[in-house]
C-alpha cells in the first residue's frame, strides 16, 4: 500500500507549476475531502492510474522528473520532522529504512555503502511496472530529484551526487538527469540509485533535536503497531502474482528481498500466516472477479490459482457458505439494486 502522502505531495508539486489535476481524483475514488485525512492509504492501482493519466494529459513523460526537481520540498509530515532531528546523516539513513514502508510498502529501499560512495537504492515491483510503466518511470525520477532535494533540506547545505543510476535509455544529447545533477548517469541500469559521497554520513543535521527525536519516534512506534505494513505488503505481491502462478512464500519472500523463515517471523509478529494472507487475497478477488466480471466459473477459479474447480468450489463454500454461482447471484443482485 501507498500513504496518501505521496498523492498529496505529486498534486501539491504540480499545483505549484500552475497545473490543477484534482479532477482525476474521482477516476481513483477519492473525493478531494479525502486527500487530506492523515491516515489516507492507496493501492498501487490507484496510483498508477493517476499518475498515468497526468503524465497523458500533459504529454511529458519526465513530468515525475521536473516536478521533484522544480518545485518546493513538501516533508513526509511526521516522518519528515523524525528525519531532521536525527544527529547525522548516517542516523537519518537508518530511520529512513526502518520506516519506509510506512510511506510505500510497494517498491524495496535500501542503501549500501561501498567504496566509492553511499548508494541509496530503489527497486520497484516488477509487477507494477509491467501494469503501469509510465507511472513507475515517473516514480522511479521522483525519487531521485526529491530524495536529492530533501537531503538539502535535512542537511541545510549543498549535497551533489557522485553518480545516478536509471533504468531508462537516455532521452537527447543530453539528458534531463544530467543536466539537473551535472553528474555521470548509468542510463538502462538494473535498477535507481543515487550514490553520495562517503563524508556525507557524518555531516550534521543542523535541526537535530534528540527530545523531539524521541517524541516523533514514539509516534511513528504507534503508527506502525496500528497498521500491520508486512501483511500489507505481502498481500499485494501475492494479488499481483495470482494473474501468473499460485503464489507461494518462497516466491513472495523472494520478490520481498527477504528469506521465507524471515517473512514467517515478520507475518507471525503481525499475528498471521502466509497461508491466511493467500486466502484472503483470494477470497477478495473471487468476490470481485464474480461481482465485476463476466468470467466463467472455471475462468474465475484459474485465475486464482485452484487447480480444479472442485477446489475453488470447496474454498467459497467453507468462506461464504455458497457455490460459487449462488454467489454471483446474490452480489450482482446487489449491484443491480
Amino acid at each position: 500500500m501507498l500513504s496518501g502522502i505521496i498523492l498529496r505531495n505529486v498534486i501539491f508539486s504540480l499545483e505549484s507549476k500552475g497545473y490543477n489535476f484534482v479532477d482525476l481524483l474521482e477516476e481513483i475514488s477519492i473525493s478531494p475531502e479525502e486527500l487530506y485525512k492523515p491516515d489516507l492509504v492507496l493501492t498501487p492501482y490507484q496510483m498508477g492510474v493517476f499518475s498515468e493519466k497526468t503524465v497523458r494529459r500533459l504529454e511529458d513523460i519526465r513530468i515525475g522528473l521536473r516536478i521533484g526537481y522544480e518545485s518546493p520540498y513538501s516533508a513526509l509530515g511526521v516522518l519528515g520532522q523524525l528525519y531532521q532531528n536525527c544527529d547525522t546523516y548516517a542516523a537519518v539513513l537508518n530511520n529512513m529504512i526502518k520506516y519506509i514502508n510506512l510511506i510505500d510498502s510497494l517498491n524495496d529501499y535500501s542503501y549500501e555503502i561501498r567504496k566509492d560512495g553511499i548508494y541509496h537504492i530503489k527497486r520497484t515491483n516488477l509487477s507494477w511496472i509491467e501494469n503501469f510503466p509510465i507511472a513507475a518511470r515517473q516514480s522511479a525520477e521522483l525519487y531521485i530529484s526529491i530524495s536529492l532535494r530533501s537531503r538539502r533540506e535535512i542537511l541545510g547545505r549543498e549535497v551533489r551526487p557522485l553518480k545516478i543510476f536509471t533504468p531508462y535509455p537516455k532521452e537527447g544529447k543530453v539528458d534531463l538527469l544530467e543536466e539537473y545533477f551535472q553528474c555521470p548517469v548509468v542510463f538502462n541500469a538494473e535498477y535507481t540509485c543515487f550514490v553520495l559521497p562517503l563524508e556525507v554520513l557524518t555531516w550534521k543535521v543542523p535541526t537535530a533535536n534528540p527530545a523531539a527525536l524521541q517524541l516523533y519516534q514514539n509516534y511513528i512506534q504507534q503508527i506502525k503497531s496500528s497498521r500491520n505494513i508486512w501483511s500489507e505488503n505481502t498481500k499485494q505481491h501475492i494479488g499481483y502474482q495470482l494473474r501468473n502462478t499460485t503464489p507461494s512464500l518462497t516466491l513472495i519472500s523472494s520478490l520481498m528481498n527477504l528469506s521465507a523463515r524471515s517473512l514467517q517471523r515478520y507475518l507471525k509478529s503481525e499475528g498471521t500466516t502466509f497461508q491466511v494472507l493467500l486466502d484472503q487475497v483470494r477470497h477478495e478477488s473471487a468476490r470481485h472477479l464474480l461481482s465485476h466480471t463476466k468470467l466463467s466459473i472455471s475462468e474465475v477459479s484459474e485465475m486464482l490459482g485452484f487447480d480444479v474447480q472442485n477446489s475453488f468450489n470447496r474454498f467459497l463454500q467453507k468462506k461464504e457458505g455458497k457455490t460459487p454461482l449462488e454467489l454471483r447471484r446474490e452480489l450482482t443482485l446487489g449491484i443491480e439494486t
